[in-house]
């Protein structure tokens, strides 16, 4: 009787199927930096006309200080601008906070246990979708995304057996919140608050 060792072909084969996937999630990377790249430039060029259109209605304020109405007008242009101009800058500081998400995300992925199928940014809410080998790299994975300072409120939305390319891999979603420089300075103006009332208390 003549027996066959297949455990490196099943080795193999475990590894080809990690390797595929994991070269699925850094294209979808790369595409997605490569559009957050375009988005950045587009933005600069709004940005560099909104600027020019800011400048030119500032020197027309001067000329036409004298008269009453026009210059009531031109002011109420400039405001307009100057909110284009926030929510410019607005969607500048997005893409910033999307390339830290993804960043803090790329680095708690367990290498060669894990794979990212899916990514959602909604607001402030983040949707992961996966497989994993198994249970314990999905918390593992969890463990990661909760010890990174802009995430909280992590939790296991569902998990399932499900085969992948002859593999019973385990699918998972995970969901959690995302931290902005807002919340933060709400959480300083609170803090600072109750300090205030403390003081007037001892003050009585």
């Amino acid at each position: 009787m003549i027996r066959i060792n297949l455990l490196p072909v099943r080795e193999w084969q475990k590894r080809e199927t990690a390797r595929q996937y994991l070269s699925v999630f850094f294209l979808s990377f790369i595409l997605l930096l490569t559009i957050l790249g375009g988005l950045w430039i587009t933005v600069q060029n709004i940005l560099s006309s909104q600027r020019q259109a800011f400048n030119a209605l500032e020197a027309d304020k001067a000329k036409l200080s004298y008269v009453g109405k026009t210059l009531s007008d031109i002011e109420a242009r400039r405001k307009a601008i100057k909110e284009k101009f926030v929510a410019i800058e607005a969607l500048q500081k997005d893409r910033a906070i999307a390339v830290r998400i993804f960043d803090q995300i790329a680095g708690s992925v367990p290498a060669d246990r894990l794979w990212l199928t899916g990514i959602v940014f909604k607001d402030q809410g983040l949707k992961l979708n996966g497989v994993a080998l198994d249970n314990q790299t999905v918390a593992l994975f969890m463990r990661r995304l909760e010890t990174v300072p802009i995430f909280h409120s992590v939790n296991l939305t569902s998990t399932k057996r499900k085969p992948y390319q002859g593999q019973n891999l385990m699918d998972f979603e995970v969901q959690l919140l995302v931290k902005t420089a807002e919340d933060a300075s709400k959480k300083d103006q609170q803090a600072q608050k109750n300090l205030a009332k403390g003081n007037k208390s001892g003050a009585k």
